[in-house]
């Protein structure tokens, strides 16, 4: 994204500076939904949503239960065949459905 932004050659270094600060602002605010305010009720979202983004080592996954590292796997399955990506709004819609 970040590339196609600075290889557009229709914006002017404004455009493109304001575009940049955006997409930045907007990662931002995912990151800090993986990182801020961890409690104890939405600690496997939170792990989803790490693991998701591959920055969970193989020997810190190693620590969990089979249990939790089967439910990560099916979670983490379920998201990549159905093309979703992974933050805290989307568990919030999943477990308030009607």
């Amino acid at each position: 994204m970040v590339r196609d932004v600075t290889d557009d050659a229709t914006l002017t270094n404004h455009q493109r500076h304001q575009k940049l600060f955006g997409l930045l602002h907007d990662r931002d605010k995912e990151v800090a939904q993986a990182f801020d305010n961890p409690r104890r009720s939405v600690a496997f979202q939170l792990l989803c949503i790490i693991c998701s983004w591959g920055l969970l080592s193989e020997s810190k996954l190693s620590e969990f239960s089979e249990h939790i590292k089967f439910l990560l796997g099916e979670r983490l399955a379920a998201t990549r065949c159905l093309g979703l990506t992974l933050n805290l709004t989307f568990f919030y819609h999943e477990e308030h459905k009607d």
